[in-house]
């Protein structure tokens, strides 16, 4: 047995003495310092060490770490709901490379993807994606290549790297086709359904889910993955604001999966209790959307009662007890909402769950806005905010920045803590690129700025003042779309600048306008002026009567003196009733989205595309999730069709 001072502890004194690691020694017991210390090497020793070590050497190392990482990863799965799983997508990034090393491709895709679905962090997907691609590279032609490629695929689309993602898994369709493989061509179709669902490419994503249901009976799938197919279709007509459909349909399905046995003749893909449970959050979903409060309550009341049959634990029952919330809100019954969400906290605490805390204290916090109880708003988004700093998640960190600025502006709290607040919401979603940057971006333009912009070091200390905030490392993590905080203030100072100067230009030429158009009116007669203080149907027929009277010639000249300052529009252009019903999928979105954030990342990508086709929604969809609904405002810089579009999802919110 070696004595004490040739052992370990004399190896990295020597080490330490040398300066090849560095040395954390937290100022605790010396009895347990042994335990705590943590040892790094910087990644240029450890390179030189490799280059100098034998090969056989290298491959024993790489074999013993990464058998000794994947343990650590198999004992982190076991006690992941017991709050032992911290360590679960590290210990996968800690075994990759090792892994790859051994061409130990299988393993390897496992534990990227295992990783990719707890850590969807822009770091961690840089991380994985190049290692995906070489693990594809390398099963090309193999028994792995169309699963490791879809691992691939769902990584790339959880990047937005959507255009190579949906070749990906194209290709896996065709090649699944081509062998026979039904049962995967109906996993990649599946997948491709979501990548489009999220896209916004709806209909699309329509046509792909009814040959994934094809690859289903083909490949010999029972009656509850077929169920299952159906309620992923329903989802997507659920998106697309087809409400009513998709409650029929569930209401339609009910018997039919009370009928069924659970353990089905046939081979499945599923598990029977997720596709009940799914289908009727789905219906439950669709109830929101068309604000049937009561109804939305009576499934997911069937959704906990289900759950509760297979015996879930408190707190998966407790996460869906918590989507009463929203319609009892709506209903205004804020003592059961109030007391639903007490319950849920208890539970959520007892767990340590901390996402959930997060979005509990957000949900308090709103309820007592709505109740008129301010401070205590306030106090309820700030532990929120706590809570999502711990669970990492910069857009959900966003949201309760937003939030708390708004509940602080109307305490009239300081206005430097208010804009502090904006600026880490604004800060965040610039550097990420998030698509609520153009709505913390109108949030900024409609307050009094100071003259010179904060330091970003202020906006640190002022938001880090909040237990648990740590706004500093979190900004440290995100992608570096500016070099640092100051630059990324600067570059959000400089926008609203713009935003600002931009609404001004805007102004004085609405007024310009006005003015001409008053002074052409004034000049008319007086059966076409008041033509103009009639709407719709009924300003149009008065409109012509008043030309018909008029000499031909005559008419032909004012009609275009009133095409000249916009007061008629050019018979010019696309038919509306048909853009209406084009674009109506997309408009239910936006007005469905008012009250589901989630559904506004993936409608997006729809409205990115839009723009690009030239038509301008984007902007008015953000100041209409941000609660402007004057039609003026919405749709002063549009044309007639844009502001056609915008009046429909006004007038689908007012319905």
């Amino acid at each position: 047995m070696a004595e004490p001072e040739q052992g370990l502890p004399a190896a990295l004194a020597e080490l330490e003495a040398a300066g090849l690691v560095g040395v954390e020694r937290p100022a605790i017991d010396p009895e347990q310092a042994a335990q705590a210390t943590t040892y790094t090497i910087h990644p240029g020793v450890a390179e030189t060490v490799r280059a100098a070590a034998d090969p056989p050497v290298l491959a024993a190392a790489d074999v013993e770490l990464g058998n000794y990482h994947i343990a650590m990863h198999q004992q982190g799965l076991k006690t992941e709901m017991e709050g032992g799983g911290s360590g679960v997508a590290e210990s996968a990034r800690r075994a990759a490379p090792y892994l790859l090393r051994q061409g130990r491709w299988g393993e390897a895709s496992t534990l990227l993807e295992r990783m990719i679905h707890r850590d969807k962090s822009p770091d961690s997907l840089a991380f994985a994606l190049p290692l995906l691609h070489r693990i594809v590279e390398a099963t090309a032609g193999t028994d792995r290549e169309l699963i490791d490629a879809g691992v691939l695929a769902a990584t790339l689309g959880k990047a937005r790297r959507i255009a190579e993602a949906e070749a990906i898994d194209r290709d896996r369709i065709q090649k699944c086709v081509a062998q026979g493989n039904y049962r995967l061509a109906s996993v990649a179709a599946s997948q491709l359904v979501n990548l489009l669902q999220s896209s916004g490419r709806l209909e699309e994503a329509l046509k792909v889910a009814e040959e994934m249901a094809g690859y289903t009976r083909q490949a010999g799938l029972g009656p509850w993955t077929q169920l299952g197919d159906e309620g992923q279709r329903l989802q997507m007509l659920a998106d697309m604001g087809r409400y009513d459909e998709v409650l029929a349909t569930v209401e339609a399905l009910r018997p039919k999966m009370d009928d069924l046995p659970l353990e089905s003749e046939a081979e499945e893909a599923v598990n029977p209790w997720n596709v009940r449970e799914t289908l009727l959050d789905t219906g439950r979903m669709a109830a929101l959307g068309s604000e049937r409060w009561e109804t939305a309550l009576a499934l997911n009341a069937e959704v906990v009662k289900a759950k509760l049959a297979r015996g879930a634990d408190a707190l998966e029952v407790a996460r869906t007890r918590f989507n009463d919330y929203a319609p009892l809100l709506r209903m205004r019954r804020y003592d059961g909402a109030r007391a639903l969400l007490l319950n849920c906290r208890a539970i959520f605490e007892a767990d340590r769950d901390i996402p959930r805390l997060g979005k509990v204290y957000c949900a308090l916090a709103d309820l007592e806005d709505n109740t008129g109880g301010r401070a205590a708003a306030v106090r309820f988004e700030e532990v929120a905010l706590g809570y999502k700093y711990q669970a990492g998640e910069p857009e959900s960190c966003t949201v309760s920045h937003c939030n708390l600025a708004n509940y602080l502006e109307r305490q009239g709290a300081d206005p430097a803590a208010v804009l502090a607040h904006r600026l880490a919401d604004a800060v965040i979603c610039y550097q990420s690129q998030s698509g609520g940057l153009a709505t913390t971006l109108h949030n900024l333009a409609n307050a009094n700025l100071p003259p010179t912009r904060p330091a970003f070091a202020d906006v640190v200390k002022r938001v880090e003042a909040i237990e648990g905030v740590r706004f500093q490392a979190l900004f440290d993590r995100l992608p570096r779309t500016a070099p640092d905080g100051d630059a990324a203030i600067a570059a959000v100072w400089q926008m609203v600048a713009d935003e600002k100067r931009r609404r001004e230009d805007e102004k004085r030429r609405r007024d310009e306008e006005r003015q001409r158009q008053d002074a052409v009116l004034a000049s008319v007669p007086a059966s076409v002026r008041a033509a103009f203080e009639l709407e719709g149907d009924k300003f149009a027929a008065a409109l012509r009567e008043a030309l018909a009277e008029m000499p031909e010639a005559e008419a032909t000249a004012l009609k275009q003196r009133l095409r000249e300052v916009d007061l008629i529009q050019s018979s010019a252009g696309p038919d509306m009733t048909e853009v209406l019903q084009e674009f109506e999928p997309l408009l239910q979105g936006i007005a469905a989205a008012v009250n589901d954030e989630g559904l506004r990342a993936q409608i997006e990508p729809a409205l990115a595309e839009s723009e690009e086709n030239g038509w301008r929604l984007t902007e008015a969809a953000h100041r209409i999730w941000a609660g402007e609904r004057d039609a003026t405002t919405l749709t002063a810089r549009l044309d007639e069709q844009d502001t056609a579009l915008v009046r429909r999802v006004l007038e689908l919110l007012e319905q």
